[in-house]
């Protein structure tokens, strides 16, 4: 049930919700609402407690509860989608899992099935930059959530990111972002 349910977006209904943070709740919402409110707060005073997986569960069920009594009340406009759309989404996507180990816009492209040419025009077109732009924005992103992570030297965070040696990486860190990994640690230092 928990892969279920992690597997289910609702980011396309967060910026809806967050514009109207106030919905009307049936009295059969309001009866389920609080079942699970009262199963939990009976859950965190006994001393019989369910097991982790069986809390997270009834929570992450509670959270899904709530976010489908505010989408009944929002009436999501539809939107046509072109394949050049799902192209843009499944390259956002890909680049979230994936651009650690792949930095290639040939990659992208094959694995979407489309020559690098056509994949880079329809990137360019939909986003106003190139593919090899979002590759390299992405590695950026993650190297530097990386560093802030002071537990892990550079040498992990290059292998990490699948760069070989290390001073390729801090080379290709610098043309990219404008310094050095080592000082942006030391600008980022908490």
């Amino acid at each position: 049930m928990l892969n279920t349910l992690k597997a289910v977006s609702w980011s396309d209904r967060l910026q809806l919700i967050s514009d109207c943070p106030i919905a009307p709740l049936s009295e059969f919402r309001i009866e389920r609402i609080n079942l699970m409110l009262s199963l939990l707060k009976h859950d965190k005073n006994s001393e019989n407690r369910l097991d982790a997986l069986s809390d997270e569960c009834l929570k992450q069920t509670l959270t899904y509860e709530v976010l489908a009594a505010f989408t009944e009340q929002i009436k999501i406009p539809a939107e046509t989608k072109t394949s050049k759309d799902f192209i843009v989404m499944a390259f956002q996507a890909m680049l979230k899992r994936e651009c650690a180990n792949h930095r290639s816009v040939a990659y992208y492209a094959a694995a979407m099935n489309l020559t690098p040419r056509y994949f880079t025009t329809v990137i360019r077109e939909m986003t106003g930059n190139t593919a090899s732009y979002w590759i390299t924005k992405s590695v950026i992103v993650e190297a530097q959530h990386l560093m802030l992570d002071y537990s892990l030297s550079l040498k992990e965070i290059t292998f990490r990111l699948n760069f070989s040696p290390q001073t390729f990486f801090s080379r290709w860190y610098r043309q990219y972002s404008g310094e050095i990994p080592t000082e942006f640690r030391k600008r980022n230092r908490i």
